[in-house]
């Protein structure tokens, strides 16, 4: 009976640290990982360097940021059509994951892609400028990419 009480009392303590660690990072925006979470695409534009940004019309997209440094992110557009040709697919569609580390004196986040729909952006690092801000008491980030042959974007993602 004593070894069951203690094994369930080392067990409550162990889940009690991983939470409590979870939910430092994402409680707040100078914590050291202010983007941890799960992230719903509500608006996406893109656009190539020297055009200005045009709106993705109905963006579909979720964004995980797990508090141990590991993302994946999946976006898309509502309502494609099936008579889409494959590469009409390819292009509507995106999907990558990996590592991620936030530099909040930025504030800036580097993704480190170990996998990509796209296979030449496998290995490849990029830095997004994001911008936390709270409109109807629910948190949401911006974030915005300068690619420079994969052009420009900016999305913004509620939890």
């Amino acid at each position: 009976m004593r070894i069951t009480s203690a094994l369930v009392l080392a067990l409550a303590v162990l889940v009690g640290l991983q939470v409590s660690s979870v939910l430092t990072a994402q409680g707040s925006p100078g914590g050291t990982q202010p983007l941890v979470g799960t992230w719903q695409l509500v608006d996406l534009e893109r656009g190539m360097p020297t055009q200005p940004l045009s709106r993705v019309a109905n963006p579909v997209g979720i964004l995980t940021q797990s508090a141990n440094g590991y993302m994946i992110e999946t976006v898309t557009q509502a309502a494609r059509p099936a008579s889409l040709t494959a590469a009409e697919r390819f292009m509507t569609y995106r999907g990558h994951w990996g590592t991620f580390t936030v530099d909040a004196s930025q504030p800036a986040v580097s993704y480190h892609i170990e996998g990509h729909l796209d296979p030449g952006r496998t290995g490849q690092r990029f830095v997004r400028l994001f911008q936390r801000f709270t409109t109807s008491s629910e948190p949401r980030i911006r974030r915005r990419l300068a690619g420079r042959s994969y052009g420009i974007s900016r999305s913004t993602a509620r939890r």
